[in-house]
């Protein structure tokens, strides 16, 4: 990703140095909402309930996938794991270099899935964690099938895939409600949403995102060699009802 598209990470980089707290995401539909940068800045007693949550289901070596701006990456740093931090975004990840991630690296889920050199070049993982909702980072069915995949082959026996996503079939919006029906006339899962970030001058690409039901999820991760093991609901710190996820390795 160039740096002129990187919306999100200059956000970031804004909210860093004091210039900025927010940012635009807008759904291809129209919709758009502003979004909070502070949150990607938070130390663990800011976390949502069940964000504090995700530590006691985390082991030894750990990916973050979406690291955003390394909030996590530290304090699993600090609880004294070994943690290599990934995201698509090149300022995302310089913004998590400079608060202290120790190992971080751009890169996509995605392209991690696709390449066998990369998947060697990580090493094997203990934990992956995808939080922020990151859940979404799986696209939807057919993407998130390969991807979960993928990170089945870079985990060790007894691995865990600990995230949160929003549960869509909870929301009462109308303008949800009305895009999850288009979706499911498309041929796509109900919370699939394609959006992107606007940052002042700066559009970001469009990216497919996946917010999914527990019982969706579960589906979904049906013969991928994963299971939900758990599910933890509440404020997720992105508004709407949402759940902490733990996939354990089969």
């Amino acid at each position: 990703m160039q740096n002129d598209q990187d919306a999100f990470g200059a956000a970031l980089v804004d909210c860093l140095n004091g210039n900025e707290t927010h940012y635009i995401v807008e759904r291809d539909d129209s919709f758009a909402d502003p979004g909070s940068l502070t949150q990607y800045f938070t130390d663990f007693p800011g976390w949502s309930a069940i964000e504090k949550r995700m530590p006691e289901f985390v082991h030894g070596r750990v990916l973050d996938v979406g690291c955003g701006a390394g909030r996590h990456s530290l304090h699993l740093q600090s609880l004294g794991h070994e943690v290599v931090a990934i995201d698509r975004s090149p300022l995302a990840i310089e913004v998590s270099k400079r608060r202290g991630v120790k190992n971080a690296f751009v890169l996509s889920v995605d392209e991690l899935a696709d390449d066998e050199a990369k998947l060697a070049e990580l090493g094997t993982f203990d934990s992956i964690i995808m939080m922020g909702h990151n859940i979404g980072l799986l696209h939807g069915w057919d993407e998130g099938r390969k991807i979960l995949s993928g990170l089945h082959r870079i985990t060790t026996p007894g691995a865990r895939i600990v995230g949160t996503t929003r549960n869509t079939k909870l929301t009462t919006s109308p303008e949800h409600l009305e895009y999850q029906a288009e979706n499911v006339l498309k041929g796509r899962m109900p919370g699939q949403i394609r959006f992107r970030i606007r940052h002042r001058r700066l559009i970001g690409s469009w990216l497919d995102y996946l917010f999914v039901s527990k019982e969706e999820l579960s589906r979904l991760v049906d013969g991928t060699g994963w299971r939900l093991e758990a599910a933890v609901d509440g404020d997720g710190g992105f508004g709407g009802e949402s759940y902490l996820a733990v996939l354990c390795k089969e």
